[in-house]
C-alpha cells in the first residue's frame, strides 16, 4: 500500500488544517470585538496586602473585591 491510497492520509489533514484555520479565525476576531459588560458593584481595591501563609511566611496580594456586603466567589491568580 503506497502513501496516497493509505486509509487516514491527506483528507483528514487537509480537513484539520481547515478546521483550525476556522477556529483561529473566530478567535481573533473576538479578541478585536471585546464584549463589554457593565459591572453589578463597585469595587474596592487594595494594595500590597500581606497574607500569612503556615509555614511564616508573608505573601504580598492586591485584593479587588465588591465594596458591598455578602459572599463572593474568589479568583486566585500566582504570579512568579
Amino acid at each position: 500500500m503506497n502513501r496516497s491510497t493509505r486509509p487516514g492520509g491527506f483528507l483528514p489533514l487537509a480537513f484539520l488544517t481547515l478546521l483550525a484555520g476556522a477556529i483561529m479565525s473566530e478567535t481573533a476576531q473576538t479578541a478585536t470585538n471585546p464584549v463589554v459588560i457593565e459591572a453589578k458593584h463597585k469595587v474596592r481595591v487594595e494594595r500590597h496586602v500581606r497574607v500569612p501563609m503556615r509555614d511564616g511566611t508573608k505573601l504580598s496580594a492586591d485584593l479587588i473585591r465588591p465594596d458591598t456586603d455578602g459572599r463572593f466567589p474568589a479568583i486566585i491568580e500566582a504570579l512568579k
